[in-house]
């Protein structure tokens, strides 16, 4: 059964931290509340891809007009967001990727990884002097540990299947957009203190890794993917304070006896 499915990486990563609620948003499809976080960091997303398209910060600013006039994100995030994506444009127009050329955005990726199918889906792919890149997006308060040492099994998952899509003249970029510091002294805090961009050249290692990691979840929790048992909460306050199926998680067993 498990072999038969077509797994992201975001179910992977789902099951691996929780199996509930793993069942919760893929099997029971339950609907998820964005936090506010997460909507700022989708209109960011949304500014950022219009910033590439266009070389234009009033075009990224239009697509976060468009988040505010849906109500998705507040007056605040809006000029917070504004601010920092004119930082954003800054950065890149003097740094490592400034004559890089947008090849596509919201690039679709689907290969086979230890043995199951795989998908997943890029931010954008760049053209560089000697190959492409294929971007991954993030945002969020701090520089994230996977940025630094590869020890997220999703640069291998990455970098495998868009050589399977590409060739092997592909590499990865993670880009990282802070959306912590509002502080408005660019002498203290110029653009690049924003944005962090990091360069994951193939790695037949991280491939390897990102296998093993793959066949560890789907091992583990193999009989509750299949229905042969109920799906485990993880019970962790530090998983379980974010996840907004808080209040039927107690319910699942019996939701899982239904299916």
């Amino acid at each position: 059964m498990i072999e038969a499915q077509s797994w992201s990486f975001s179910a992977l990563s789902t099951l691996a931290t929780c199996e509930r609620k793993w069942h919760m948003r893929y099997r029971a499809g339950l609907e998820e509340e964005p936090t506010s976080a997460q909507a700022l960091g989708t209109a960011l997303h949304a500014a950022m891809q219009a910033w590439w398209d266009h070389r234009s910060v009033p075009a990224a600013e239009a697509a976060l007009d468009q988040a505010l006039e849906a109500g998705h994100i507040d007056p605040g995030q809006h000029a917070d967001a504004c601010w920092l994506i004119g930082r954003y444009a800054r950065y890149h127009l003097t740094g490592p990727l400034r004559d890089f050329r947008v090849v596509e955005q919201e690039a679709d990726l689907e290969g086979t990884l230890a043995g199951v199918r795989i998908r997943g889906r890029v931010d954008a792919v760049l053209e560089g002097k000697d190959r492409l890149w294929v971007v991954e997006r993030k945002t969020g308060k701090s520089w994230p540990e996977a940025l630094k040492t590869p020890i997220s099994a999703q640069p291998g998952i990455y970098l495998a299947l868009a050589r399977e899509r590409w060739g092997p003249d592909v590499g990865l970029i993670n880009e990282h957009v802070r959306t912590y510091r509002w502080i408005r002294d660019e002498h203290k805090h110029p653009p690049h203190d924003s944005v962090y961009v990091a360069f994951e050249p193939f790695d037949a290692s991280l491939v390897q890794r990102a296998e093993a990691w793959i066949r560890l979840v789907l091992e583990r929790a193999q009989d509750a993917v299949e229905g042969q048992r109920a799906t485990v909460p993880v019970l962790n306050p530090w998983v379980c304070r974010s996840c907004p199926y808080q209040e039927q998680c107690l319910d699942a067993d019996l939701e899982e006896v239904e299916l």
